[in-house]
């Protein structure tokens, strides 16, 4: 289980929303069992929990929050849920494909085909995201659909905006 969190929300709220993602859920992993795709998405709606109730017992914690990206190895196969524009890449036989994608207006206007992706990289509102963990009660979590089988000599990244802003893909190799 690898898991990355950006925080936000002023420099204290999000190194604890940061610190209380990952926490919970290798805390969901250690006590629960069973389909693993499910268990990676109750655990980091479980994160979600944890921060949003934690910001409502402390008011200078208001408005914390977290992104958040995570990976499962099992059984020779990979497993991702995300929440928020941390991201996870996977290096194959020398190519480097990103196999999130990010909760934001600006990736919004990619899907629809406004801008390309080009664009996005320098657009001045690449950095405000539409999902986070702690900002509501409940939060919607992407899970890959299915798992895929892990080849031998794949490697994973799990990063956040502080790496893919300044660094192009191909140089990630």
């Amino acid at each position: 289980l690898a898991v990355v969190c950006d925080g936000m929300g002023g420099h204290e709220a999000g190194e604890i929303a940061s610190r209380l993602a990952p926490e919970t859920i290798v805390r969901r992993f250690e006590t629960d069992d069973g389909d693993p795709l499910t268990l990676l998405t109750r655990a980091v709606q479980a994160a979600n929990r944890a921060i949003f109730e934690a910001a409502e017992r402390n008011r200078k914690l208001q408005g914390m929050g977290t992104t958040v990206t995570a990976l499962l190895l099992r059984g020779g196969h990979a497993y991702g849920a995300h929440v928020g524009d941390s991201r996870t890449y996977l290096v194959r036989n020398g190519d480097i494909f990103a196999m999130t994608e990010d909760h934001s207006a600006v990736m919004e206007l990619v899907r629809r085909g406004v801008i390309s992706r080009e664009e996005a990289r320098h657009h001045p509102e690449k950095n405000v995201i539409s999902r986070a963990l702690g900002s509501h009660r409940d939060v919607q979590v992407t899970g890959w659909p299915q798992p895929f089988a892990v080849l031998p000599g794949d490697a994973f990244l799990l990063c956040s905006d502080g790496l893919y802003d300044l660094v192009e893909d191909a140089v990630l190799l």
